[in-house]
């Protein structure tokens, strides 16, 4: 997960940068930005853990990140976690997905 962030926010500096930001208006948004992957990313480890998945939670907790991952620059990871999100067997996407973001 540390993995995750850290290569997020690597991106999403660089990414901000090519949108004119300067690195005084980017500094607090990578601050805000690393506390709101932290809360969902543990959230979405809270709801994969859980004996029965609620679903729906877990696919509200996938869309936030997913969104997140997007205006950070990480298209990549947002496209896999959509992708993901519109799979029909739960099984393979929770694995899928723990695979993704927690390996």
């Amino acid at each position: 997960m540390q993995k995750l962030i850290k290569n997020t926010l690597l991106n999403a500096d660089a990414y901000l940068k090519n949108f004119g930001f300067s690195e005084e208006q980017i500094a607090p948004l990578l601050v805000q930005a690393e506390k709101d992957l932290v809360n969902e990313l543990e959230k979405t480890q809270r709801l994969l853990s859980e004996e029965t998945i609620d679903h729906v939670a877990l696919n509200r907790a996938l869309h936030a990140l997913k969104g997140l991952l997007f205006h950070l620059g990480n298209h990549e990871l947002a496209e896999k976690l959509a992708e993901l999100r519109e799979e029909d067997d739960k099984s393979s996407d929770i694995r899928g997905i723990s695979e993704l973001l927690f390996v």
